[in-house]
């Protein structure tokens, strides 16, 4: 699995074409249910509800999800390495 219950994720592809208005959504994953259609599919409900451009609400399959970790205290922007030191200038 993708992600666990109580992940921020984004949702970043769809298994159809119906899907792709979600794409870029920041989503908690909140609660696995079941389909009788999809028996086999793991799918999150979320946190907020994902409504559909029909107004249904729907849940999001696993392997759709890209879980957005915490990076922690000691975290390290590599962005930073790629410029000079800054430094005094001595007169």
């Amino acid at each position: 699995m993708n992600c666990n219950k109580g992940d921020r994720a984004v949702i970043c592809r769809n298994l159809d074409e119906t899907g792709q208005w979600a794409y870029g959504y920041v989503v908690t994953c909140d609660e696995l249910v079941q389909f009788r259609e999809f028996p086999d599919a793991v799918i999150w409900k979320t946190d907020p509800p994902l409504i559909n451009p029909k107004g249904n609400e729907c849940g999001v399959q696993d392997q759709c999800l890209r879980r957005l970790d915490d990076p922690g205290d000691d975290a390290r922007d590599e962005s930073l390495s790629w410029l000079p030191v800054p430094s005094k200038e001595v007169a």
